[in-house]
């Protein structure tokens, strides 16, 4: 139906008069009121001088509009809007949109978008991304008093006495199922056999486990202790430090339960301790505990009274620095 009468339509909506609706337009015509709704924006997008310039189509801009645009742009940037309100007091109501395209398409005429004011300053938003920037790593226990007790999982062990006792202890690595399986085995068909000779002693083996751990350290068994830094939750073994020193059994902390696990084929160990080394690696583990000693056992004044967290901010060192600064005036009046 719109084919048959698009040349029509195209007539009758672009010229409607004033009084008459598409509505009326369309009983007038026995046509669906779709279709001249459909020609209606149609003319809207073709033929309105209203419309935004563009696509190869003509300028909706009237003549007189552009010399008036022209003149009152000259040499001088001007916003859209503005231009708009002035053209409208001549008679022309033109959107800002449509004389921007316009301008745009013109050479030698010059022009801006209105942009608005920007919320911050130069030096406001510099000091706001050093705020952000000083924050960016912090978690909640930067900011916040953290007790000596949790506080002291922060220190770990020295890199270069970390190496040295790892390599040390890859030596004392457990039997994996399988090993252990097929040695149990063989000391089995010994005694069948009665090859006594042939029976092996329990080799020297890394411990691990927090209950086993705890009952070598209150045994007195365990030579040296490691704990994990990353525990979760943390009360699993915040006390073990404290019962090391009551105990004297070196300890010290690592960095990373998952590094602890790999000594022992487990995904996580949370506590290793060493029980027994042999002959040729004794020199190695007495320098090894003399230095975790030093770092650990013997610090325990300084690590029970040293507190973690509540570090300030730019604004509040400012603040603190500034009522140091008041405080110092009044004493030096004095």
């Amino acid at each position: 139906m719109v084919k048959e009468y698009s040349i029509s339509l195209r007539r009758v909506v672009g010229m409607l008069p004033g009084g008459l609706t598409q509505k009326m337009e369309a009983s007038k015509l026995s046509i669906n009121i779709r279709a001249i709704g459909r020609w209606w924006k149609l003319f809207q997008s073709r033929y309105s001088l209203e419309n935004q310039t563009g696509r190869g189509r003509k300028s909706s801009v009237p003549k007189a509009a552009m010399i008036i645009i022209s003149k009152s742009t000259g040499r001088r940037l001007q916003s859209t809007p503005k231009l708009s309100r002035n053209l409208k007091s001549h008679g022309y109501s033109i959107l800002s949109t449509t004389i921007y395209r316009y301008l745009t398409k013109t050479k030698g005429v010059k022009s801006f978008k209105q942009q608005s004011e920007p919320l911050l300053t130069e030096k406001q938003r510099n000091s706001r991304l050093c705020f952000c920037k000083e924050r960016s790593n912090w978690t909640a226990k930067d900011w916040r008093k953290v007790p000596p007790a949790i506080h002291q999982f922060t220190q770990s062990l020295q890199k270069q006495t970390v190496n040295q006792l790892f390599r040390l202890l890859h030596k004392y690595r457990p039997d994996t199922r399988k090993q252990k399986r097929l040695r149990l085995l063989g000391q089995a068909h010994a005694v069948v056999e009665g090859h006594k000779k042939h029976l092996m002693k329990k080799p020297t083996l890394l411990k691990f486990g927090i209950n086993h751990v705890t009952t070598l350290i209150e045994e007195k068994k365990a030579k040296l202790v490691l704990i994990a830094h990353d525990v979760n939750p943390i009360e699993l073994i915040v006390w073990l430090p404290a019962l090391c020193r009551k105990m004297n059994v070196p300890y010290c902390i690592i960095k990373g339960k998952a590094r602890l696990g790999q000594l022992v084929n487990m995904k996580t160990a949370t506590t290793i301790a060493l029980t027994d080394v042999r002959t040729e690696d004794k020199a190695l583990l007495n320098t090894i505990i003399d230095s975790v000693t030093t770092d650990f056992n013997d610090r325990a004044d300084e690590i029970r009274k040293h507190w973690g967290g509540g570090i300030m901010g730019s604004k509040s060192r400012a603040r603190s620095e500034f009522l140091e600064n008041q405080r110092l005036k009044e004493l030096h009046k004095i």
